[in-house]
């Protein structure tokens, strides 16, 4: 006798009601079954979590996906049973829900949530075509595209179903996506694609997308496919430096692109790259591009390939600077928020003290400052960030030119006063800001008895 609609309605639910976390009730379970695809397996072989504001779920180790219940549950555990739930919701539950928790799985796989298994990245593909083929699903699609681009451990690389994937409709007007389809063609290198890279990075561009902004300067840099125009190039550059400063140190994904950009500009001003050739200029971006390279690298993120070189260059031009170990200089990011009167979302400051010595030839300033500020004692060519801190310096005297707020060198004068000078073309140089540091305090001589 068929078991009536009801009665399977209610024998599902009561096992639903244990798949949602239930993290004890399978420690303290023997078996389990799951029913989502019916599959009936040992405790033991629950791998992987699904997580929840309120705890932990157990995932299948079969479709990957939070309906396992244990025989903790007093429910029986078999798989007739398992079966009959399986059937049960491929008849009765929407295609729309499944594809909430299908989604759920793909986004854990992705990051690095659930095991890297065999068995678990080909559940990842399937479950991405059939998002794909079945609600034309565009996080799908993007993800499919990435997988055939590079290939996966156990999935072969396929370009041409990646370019495939990544021209679909459903991506056309996705930043992202048209700036991953542009590597694809870059890396590709056949006759034409550079053509089509360098389109699909414009259009990422027009999108927003400051990851094509910098290839597009690299074209121009190096000639690729386009005219070689080093000024147009490192402007580009330079022009989406600012975003990428404040971006990399809320999102460490993009300390990488930051540490590359800095080291690039520092080649620029190196070499005199589409810029007029700086010293000062070029070891301000190496000395950045080095700090971020070390931050990247204690985070446990790759090496990159350019770090060395950028080594090799910081140690001439460090040699070539005078001996100030014990002078600490910021940099220009840090003057500029520090004077200037417009404040942004990135630099909160705050004037802390405010005096003005006796005679009136010293004004001191304690200003705390929010935004991680770059220190850099160029003596000895380190580097730190300072998340919070205050500092207290005296500013004898200073002339702002109107229309120019920024340096190109420093120069020293003894051991606690730095120039910070604007080499201006009009009127040549121009000292921006003088700083005295305040000396440090002297040592107390000890009462002898």
């Amino acid at each position: 006798m068929p078991v009536k609609t009801k009665d399977a309605t209610e024998k599902y639910e009561k096992y639903e009601a244990h798949v949602h976390d239930n993290e004890l009730e399978i420690l303290a379970s023997k078996e389990c079954l799951c029913s989502f695809c019916g599959y009936v397996f040992s405790a033991r072989d629950v791998k992987n979590w699904g997580k929840s504001a309120d705890g932990l779920s157990a995932r299948c180790p079969s479709c990957g996906l939070c309906h396992v219940v244990g025989d903790a549950s007093g429910l029986p555990i078999d798989e007739a049973t398992g079966k009959a739930l399986s059937e049960y919701r491929r008849d009765h539950i929407s295609k729309e829900v499944a594809r909430e928790e299908v989604i759920d799985f793909c986004s854990n796989y992705y990051d690095d949530k659930i095991e890297d298994t065999e068995a678990n990245e080909r559940l990842y593909v399937d479950y991405l075509n059939w998002l794909y083929s079945n609600f034309e699903d565009g996080f799908a699609c993007l993800n499919l595209a990435r997988a055939y681009a590079r290939g996966l451990r156990f999935v072969p690389e396929d370009v041409d179903k990646a370019i495939e994937l990544y021209r679909s409709p459903l991506l056309s007007y996705d930043a992202q996506a048209q700036y991953e389809l542009g590597l694809t063609y870059d890396r590709r290198n056949a006759k034409g694609d550079m053509r089509k890279a360098f389109e699909c990075f414009s259009k990422s561009a027009a999108l927003g997308s400051l990851s094509a902004s910098l290839c597009i300067a690299n074209y121009y840099m190096q000639g690729k496919y386009v005219a070689t125009d080093q000024l147009f190039g490192a402007n580009c550059m330079y022009s989406v430096y600012g975003e990428l400063y404040g971006k990399a140190f809320s999102d460490p994904n993009s300390l990488p692109e930051f540490a590359t950009c800095s080291y690039n500009l520092g080649l620029c001003f190196y070499h005199g790259l589409g810029m007029k050739k700086s010293k000062f200029r070029a070891l301000r971006y190496f000395l950045i591009a080095a700090f971020t390279m070390n931050h990247l690298l204690e985070s446990g993120g790759p090496e990159l390939e350019w770090k060395a070189g950028a080594e090799n260059v910081l140690n001439e031009l460090c040699a070539d600077l005078p001996k100030n170990s014990d002078s600490v200089v910021y940099d220009e990011d840090t003057f500029y928020d520090s004077f200037a009167e417009q404040q942004d979302s990135y630099s909160d400051k705050s004037i802390v003290e405010l005096e003005t010595s006796e005679d009136g030839a010293t004004l001191r300033l304690s200003l705390e400052f929010t935004r991680p500020n770059l220190v850099v004692d160029c003596g000895n060519a380190k580097v730190a960030l300072v998340k919070h801190s205050d500092w207290s310096f005296a500013i004898r005297s200073y002339e702002l030119h109107p229309t120019e707020r920024h340096y190109e060198r420093i120069e020293f004068v003894g051991e606690n006063i730095a120039n910070f000078i604007h080499e201006d073309p009009v009127y040549g140089d121009v000292v921006v800001l003088h700083i005295e540091f305040p000396p440090p305090p002297e040592l107390e001589e000890e009462n002898e008895e």
